[in-house]
Parts: structure tokens; sequence; C-alpha cells
């Protein structure tokens, strides 16, 4: 029943995809002005309480819960023919994965974000030749450099702490990454809008 609802869910967005790839890409590039005033405006001042939101269990447990079903989505389409009597187990896993995570993962909201950058990647730089964006290699640089920082978030979320505080410590670097966001930002809420097809 679970399966066959986000199968149902999933031929949707298929069917939609005119909307939701742009949709998706502007919310990514909405998330990256948010990080970029954050960093630029707020994290040298509020340096503690960004740092102990990296590891908090209820906004990663959410977020990280989105990215279980998205992955068993992607799973569950790899599982084809004789496989596909593994579906039920897929789903099954997304609750025990998600309670695991709860009770032995650390930096659970880093992680879950970096799960989510990930995602976003794949299906925006899919979306980007599907929909023939113009300045593609460009939109795939960044949704690629976004996944990157998404694996660095997710296999080793310490190196995303130790970049918050040197960011804090060295306004110029903060700066810096802020207009590196900006400029993702700017791309990923632009050139969706302009695909020919």
């Amino acid at each position: 029943m679970v399966a066959s609802f986000f199968a149902e869910v999933a031929g949707h967005c298929g069917r939609h995809e005119s909307v939701y790839f742009p949709l998706l890409s502007v919310v990514l590039g909405l998330l990256c002005v948010a990080l970029a005033w954050w960093v630029s405006c707020r994290l040298a001042r509020h340096l503690p309480g960004s740092l102990a939101s990296l590891r908090s269990r209820p906004a990663g447990m959410v977020l990280g819960v989105v990215c279980l079903v998205w992955s068993a989505h992607h799973a569950c389409v790899m599982l084809e023919g004789d496989l596909a009597r593994f579906h039920s187990y897929v789903w099954l896993l997304v609750p025990v994965v998600a309670v695991l995570s709860w009770f032995f993962l650390d930096f659970l909201l880093a992680r879950a974000a970096g799960g989510f950058f990930i995602l976003c990647a794949n299906v925006l730089v899919y979306g980007a030749f599907v929909h023939d964006i113009p300045w593609r290699p460009w939109y795939s640089v960044v949704c690629l450099a976004l996944g990157v920082l998404g694996l660095f978030a997710v296999g080793a979320p310490w190196h995303i702490r130790a970049l918050l505080q040197t960011a804090a410590k060295r306004p110029a670097r903060a700066w810096a990454g802020s207009v590196v966001l900006v400029i993702f930002a700017a791309t990923l809420m632009a050139l969706p809008l302009l695909a020919r097809r």
C-alpha cells in the first residue's frame, strides 16, 4: 500500500515534470540565498547556536524521513523484474533506518541536509538535460558542487562544522562563501525558467 502510494506520487511528478523541475531548482536556490544571508550576516554573532543546530534531532528527523522516502522510491525504480519482490522490504527499511538514525547518528540535521542536497543534485542535473536549459554545463557544475557539499555533510559533518567556525572567525571567507552561494542561487532560479522544452 505504501509502495503503491509513492509510486502514484512519483508518476504524478513524472507527468508534470515541467512544473516540478523548475520548482525544485527554485527551492534549492532559495535555500542557497538563506545560507548566504546566514553566513554573511548572522553566523559570527550566533556561532554556538549555529553549530548546535547541525545536531538538531527533530529537524534532522523530519528532513531525514523526506530523504529516506525519496531514496526508497529511487531504490524501487532500480529493482525491476524479479527484484520487484523486494520493494516491500525497501519501504520497511524507511522507518527502521529513521529510528536507528535518531538513536545512533550524530549531526542528524547536517547529514539530512546533505542527503537533500545530493538527491536534488541528481534530479536537477537530469532535468537540465531533459528540458534543454541554456548553459547546461554551468548549471550541472553548480548542482554537482552542491552535491559534493552534501556528500561531505553526510559522511563527515564535522568538516561542515569546521567550515562554519572558519567563516565565523574570518569575515572575508564568509563573504566569499556568500557570494558563491548567491551565484549558485541565481543560476538555480533563473536557468530552469529559460528551458527550451
